[in-house]
């Protein structure tokens, strides 16, 4: 769920949903960033097998509207702990996964406010657990 102060925290407008989960999965872990007019949230949602996948919703309106959900990781296997920042058309999204076992941090990014993203780089490349 989002809401957007436009008075420094005195009041909160609607609450947006982000996720609209399906068949009672779960969001959690979520992160926000922002730059100029963009506002960015990612989080961790589960599916039906119970893995993770980090997903991403953006916003080039102040937080009026977000575009389409963007499953950042998108595999079979656990993406978790999602970690985001954005810096002027820049977004950088950082996640643990499982899919190239035992466990690496993968990295991807977008230099267009968020509407597309870039290939997964393994920041880590961890040779054993």
């Amino acid at each position: 769920m989002y809401k957007k102060s436009n008075n420094n925290g005195l009041s909160f407008g609607v609450a947006i949903n982000l996720s609209n989960n399906p068949d009672g999965t779960v969001s959690t872990t979520p992160e926000i960033s922002s730059s100029g007019n963009n506002v960015y949230v990612v989080w961790m949602q589960d599916n039906i097998f119970g893995n993770y996948d980090v997903f991403f919703k953006a916003s080039n309106n102040g937080g009026e509207t977000f575009g389409s959900t963007i499953n950042i990781s998108n595999n079979p296997t656990t993406s978790r702990f999602p970690k985001m920042t954005a810096s002027g058309n820049n977004v950088f999204v950082v996640w643990q996964d499982t899919s190239p076992a035992p466990s690496d941090i993968l990295f991807r990014t977008s230099s267009n406010n968020g509407l597309s993203f870039g290939s997964t780089i393994n920041i880590s490349n961890t040779p054993g657990p």
